[in-house]
């Protein structure tokens, strides 16, 4: 049987080899900024409903630049291009001092963050987030040692908003999530939506 000290090298050298960093000590595990490259690239299969519609279908992101100032550019399955850091929180083209925190590494189970937008813009948004276990996961891409992450995401306007409620497993072997449940609700002048939607990976190829 391979001693602890033995385990603990082989799973931080195959971190390494993908780069990124996941280490284990007297089994607390901790997970640090993605090592990001141009390439890389994640597809997944969506499953669930938009507002009442049922949803089946792919969707893809894909790493076409890091910027000299630490932002990724993304390419979604249709082509249109999305701004993120390097810790994946979105950098929204017209705003890009502010978004969503969906992310705040390092990551270990029991860390928590919040995040508000500043007050004085006609819209603001609002960000809560948990790490709350530490677990494997299988998907059709593989098996995977991942952190779950539960929180909520809010977007306001006078006439509009968003309420995102969202389970995610990040995994740092892919650098990114490899499962998610997401529950959107919106409101408008009119009638509001729900859609409910479920998110697993199909593929991963690293980049450069």
């Amino acid at each position: 049987m391979p001693t602890m000290q033995a385990y603990t090298l082989h799973k931080l050298s195959a971190s390494l080899v993908w780069g990124m960093w996941s280490i284990s000590s007297l089994g607390q595990n901790l997970a640090v900024r993605p090592d990001l490259h141009v390439g890389d690239r994640w597809v997944f299969h969506e499953t669930g409903t938009d507002d009442g519609r049922p949803i089946d279908r792919r969707w893809s992101r894909e790493i076409v630049e890091i910027t000299p100032d630490g932002a990724i550019r993304v390419k979604r399955g249709d082509g249109n291009l999305l701004s993120f850091d390097l810790s994946w929180n979105p950098r929204p083209a017209n705003h890009p001092e502010i978004g969503h925190h969906n992310f705040e590494f390092p990551l270990e189970v029991g860390t928590k963050w919040t995040y508000s937008s500043s007050s004085g813009e006609r819209f603001w948004y609002q960000s809560r987030h948990e790490v709350v276990a530490f677990e494997t996961i299988t998907v059709p891409a593989g098996t995977y040692e991942c952190f779950r992450l539960e929180g909520e995401n809010r977007y306001d306007e006078k006439y509009y908003g968003e309420r995102w409620y969202l389970t995610r497993w990040y995994c740092p072997i892919i650098r990114y999530v490899a499962k998610q449940h997401l529950v959107l609700d919106i409101r408008r002048a009119g009638p509001g939506s729900r859609s409910v939607l479920d998110s697993e990976l199909i593929r991963f190829k690293a980049g450069n």
